[in-house]
């Protein structure tokens, strides 16, 4: 006898003649998405864009401003989008006890991603598709640098990197996050932008690793940490529009003004008008913006 069921592999059971009581074992399968439905009771209906939809840099930055500002959810797509859609093929189908826990124990600092709970969000694919739904919910692996994606809590997909342009999240507390594919940087990571204009973008990439517990008490001397800790490791990135070439630096005067050279005159008048301040991310978005704007 052949058993199937959604989420688990095939299984094939031999039953004996008389048997009145079978109890069969059945794998959760993981597998990439290839015309599956997201979830088994709750996404019959997917608010996608029709598969031609090309949208252009104003109808995305339209979307993503709605969206950064208000959060709304609201389709912008008309009557097409009301089809029954049941198939996203996206990127590995995640199961049952696979679902991710984002709440560590008391003595794990810091986590792996980037919010503590699922959270709204708005898609871009690389055919400029924007893809938004009232039920699907995102959050974002720090460690793997994977984009994940639920419907149900039941369970999700990790995005295939390869099919995203850009996503943006946002948390209960407000905070919004813009994640865009740089190819004049990387093309295999996402970098948080932290600035844009005309003429420069500010980018940042986040490293995650987790570091076990290394407390070490000699009697005479201790060192190392006593708790398990996800650290946060950044790289910061300028991209120059007018010729798509990226400047990595560091917080730092010096590396500022050696990645600036172009732009001394602004970059000077900043400095001296900043002179009191720190200097650290928000320093350097202003800068950005200022460079921009003048």
């Amino acid at each position: 006898m052949n058993i199937s069921a959604v989420g688990f592999a095939d299984t094939t059971v031999i039953v004996i003649r008389n048997q009145e009581n079978i109890i069969v074992s059945l794998r959760p399968q993981t597998n990439v998405l290839n015309n599956v439905a997201v979830a088994s009771r709750q996404t019959n209906n997917i608010d996608l864009p029709p598969p031609n939809y090309i949208a252009n840099e104003q109808i995305i930055g339209n979307a993503l401003q709605d969206f950064m500002l208000f959060g709304n959810i609201k389709n912008s797509f008309g009557a097409d989008a009301n089809r029954n859609l049941t198939a996203v093929a996206w990127g590995t189908r995640n199961y049952g006890e696979l679902i991710p826990v984002f709440a560590h124990q008391e003595e794990t600092k810091g986590s792996r991603y980037l919010y503590e709970d699922w959270v709204p969000g708005l898609v871009v694919n690389q055919n400029d598709s924007i893809i938004r739904n009232r039920l699907f919910m995102f959050n974002y692996d720090k460690i793997d640098g994977n984009l994940l994606l639920t419907a149900d809590m039941k369970e999700f997909i990790t995005v295939d990197k390869q099919q995203i342009k850009l996503f943006a999240l946002k948390g209960k507390d407000g905070a919004s996050y813009i994640y865009s594919r740089v190819p004049a940087i990387a093309s295999n990571e996402f970098f948080l932008q932290l600035a844009a204009g005309s003429k420069y973008v500010l980018y940042k990439l986040t490293k995650t690793k987790f570091v076990k517990a290394n407390y070490v008490n000699t009697g005479l001397t201790e060192r190392g940490n006593n708790y398990d800790e996800y650290v946060d490791d950044y790289t910061y990135y300028f991209v120059n529009i007018k010729t798509n070439t990226a400047k990595q630096f560091d917080i730092k005067k010096r590396s500022i003004r050696e990645s600036f050279l172009l732009e001394k005159p602004a970059v000077d008048r900043y400095f001296s008008d900043h002179k009191n301040e720190d200097i650290n991310e928000s320093f350097v978005k202003g800068l950005v913006t200022y460079i921009n704007n003048n």
